[in-house]
């Protein structure tokens, strides 16, 4: 048993590091549209197109292994519709709790005053903007990982695995070994 929650602990680990890329990718995204004038929903849609793609790519070949007879497009489409949940739509949710609700520019305020000081001409709101995405990741990430790992990479409904050892017990049971 220890040594599959060590397998998990070091999956995890490896999802954090692949999650942190597609991170990156995103945010770069995010911030490339914003940075050209575009609406924070508009980015968050692009870096959420590109983020997944990455994440597939990363991840079907560092932290997941597919269940057999699960195809490496029915994985991508899954992680599309996770991430259309926690990635986009949550994210987009968060964001906009965040700057619209919570009003995060007020807490950047002296953070923003600091950079305009440094001679970097930028609103609050738009230094909120930039931060939103960072403080959603943290909340989002568990999420992401589990829906990754007992939904996207698996086989819907029993695995042969499962079968088999259901079928096991039973025979165990009745005392019908074969």
């Amino acid at each position: 048993m220890k040594k599959k929650s060590n397998n998990a602990v070091i999956q995890y680990l490896k999802f954090i590091v692949v999650g942190s890329i597609n991170a990156i990718v995103n945010y770069v995204a995010y911030a490339a549209v914003v940075f050209v004038g575009g609406h924070y929903v508009l980015a968050t849609l692009v870096g959420f197109v590109l983020s997944v793609l990455s994440s597939y790519l990363i991840n079907s070949s560092l932290v997941f292994e597919r269940d057999e007879g699960v195809k490496g497009w029915q994985v991508l489409l899954r992680l599309y519709v996770v991430y259309a949940f926690s990635g986009l739509f949550l994210t987009t949710l968060l964001t906009w709790l965040f700057l619209d609700v919570l009003n995060l520019e007020e807490g950047v305020r002296s953070l923003g005053e600091a950079i305009r000081q440094s001679g970097v001409d930028m609103t609050d709101r738009k230094l909120a903007e930039y931060i939103a995405p960072c403080i959603v990741a943290v909340i989002v990430t568990p999420l992401n990982f589990v829906t990754n790992k007992f939904f996207a990479y698996k086989k819907l409904g029993k695995s042969s695995k499962e079968k088999a050892k259901k079928e096991e017990v039973q025979n165990a049971s009745t005392g019908h070994d074969q």
